[in-house]
């Protein structure tokens, strides 16, 4: 077998051979299979078994090679993704014949062992560089001991540098925390549109429901400009979508949520026309809320 094979195939077919062989005979035959697959280069004396045991290895031999042929092909692979990924120059060359898999393998460890050594080399002289400054820093320091203290104009003028930057750092953290702020409530937004675009996937049957991501994409879409555009609260979209659903004219000519936003023959947005068609009276403050919200927007009407 193999290197790193663990396994063979047995096929279930031989049972008609074995089947004609006495439980004696049969038994070594077994253990003369076992030893071949494990590279024990069995010697048998039994003639059946031997005769037998010819057909059965000539298909694992050829087993084997399928094997070492595939293994050979996700090497291949393997390396050619890695040359895909950090040297897309030497993958090409290697995709246009130019040169071999091999050499194009040869020629990326080179670049990389010159890296590796060029970043060696760097550490090395930042080390030095940082070590020389230091050391020279600690002599000057020790040179100057005798130095006198800052005069009080020098300690001062000291104080009034520092003032004038200390302001400057401050206020960059509040940009910071306003920045990330923002970006928390666009995420809550963006989550609070998603869960109302899979409530109002409630109301429509699987025929009738996205088929591909354009269209997911288009009827959350909708949703956000409902919101952000039409000032509709978000909480209600999804409950005025299923009474529109429940209705027995409605049911049959609506059939996407983005008619939400389509506008009637007298140009009026159907979020208006399904708002006031579908007033009840235990929604009657919401209602209330979405009208103002509406005529906000529209003060013409």
């Amino acid at each position: 077998m193999a290197k790193d094979k663990k396994s063979v195939l047995l096929y279930c077919d031989i049972i008609h051979t074995i089947e004609k062989m006495d439980n004696e005979t049969a038994g070594i035959f077994f253990k003369h299979y076992l030893r071949y697959i494990n590279d024990l280069n069995p010697i048998t004396d039994n003639l059946i078994v031997d005769i037998t045991f010819e057909s059965i290895k000539q298909n694992l031999k050829r087993d084997l090679k399928k094997w070492e042929d595939k293994t050979d092909e996700r090497s291949d692979s393997g390396k050619l993704g890695n040359l895909k990924r950090w040297h897309i120059d030497i993958y090409n060359r290697v995709i246009s014949s130019e040169i071999t898999l091999e050499e194009g393998v040869n020629e990326s460890l080179i670049i990389a062992n010159n890296h590796s050594a060029i970043s060696d080399i760097a550490n090395v002289a930042v080390t030095v560089t940082v070590t020389d400054t230091v050391k020279d820093n600690v002599n000057d320091i020790k040179r100057n001991t005798n130095t006198p203290p800052p005069s009080s104009e020098e300690v001062e003028d000291f104080e009034v540098k520092e003032s004038e930057l200390t302001p400057t750092k401050k206020q960059k953290l509040p940009a910071r925390v306003e920045e990330e702020k923002s970006c928390a409530k666009k995420e809550e937004i963006h989550q609070d549109i998603k869960t109302c675009y899979l409530e109002c996937l409630r109301h429509f049957p699987e025929h009738l429901r996205p088929k591909d991501k354009k269209q997911q994409e288009t009827w959350i879409d909708t949703i956000e400009k409902l919101v952000r555009i039409d000032g509709i609260p978000i909480d209600y979209i999804s409950g005025l979508v299923g009474r529109i659903r429940a209705d027995s004219f409605w049911e049959s000519n609506f059939l996407a949520l983005p008619k939400l936003r389509k506008t009637n023959k007298d140009g009026i947005k159907y979020i208006i026309v399904f708002n006031e068609k579908f007033k009840t009276n235990d929604k009657e403050a919401q209602f209330r809320q979405l009208t103002a919200a509406i005529r906000e927007q529209y003060p013409e009407m």
